[in-house]
């Protein structure tokens, strides 16, 4: 019954997330451009078949949004010295930069959607996200 509960909950959370603190953010790149700009920085050099498992994206997918990410030098692909058959993903300093900047917009968006609310909301959500990842992180 609880976790039914928790279920319907996580339904309704995950998209008002995205409607009031995303919605407005516009994206240079297609988001899922972005999140693996994103990712490739954080795992940089790991194969195409990781990012694709990461992002939940088919490889003949993954594959057309690495062609024009390659084609914006944002990324690169090399093969791996040890199995020519792999295919590793590493960002490039324009990516980076892409990358920085994204995030600053973002950033600033939020800050000012967060205006709206006073000291004591905004340390309550930040202790209630704390609790939330660290439930989340035992999943």
């Amino acid at each position: 019954m609880q976790k039914e509960k928790l279920i319907d909950i996580i339904f309704n959370f995950m998209p008002l997330i995205n409607h009031k603190l995303f919605k407005d953010v516009r994206y240079k790149n297609s988001i899922h451009q972005m999140r693996l700009i994103s990712i490739v920085d954080k795992h940089d050099g790991e194969p195409m078949k990781y990012f694709c498992d990461k992002l939940m994206i088919p490889k003949s997918n993954m594959t057309k949004i690495v062609n024009r990410l390659i084609e914006e030098e944002f990324i690169e692909r090399k093969t791996d010295e040890k199995d020519r058959r792999i295919i590793n993903l590493y960002i490039t300093q324009k990516g980076k930069k892409s990358l920085e900047q994204h995030k600053k917009d973002v950033k600033q968006n939020l800050s000012l959607k967060l205006d709206g609310l006073s000291n004591e909301e905004i340390n309550k959500l930040i202790k209630d996200f704390e609790e939330i990842e660290c439930i989340l992180n035992k999943l």
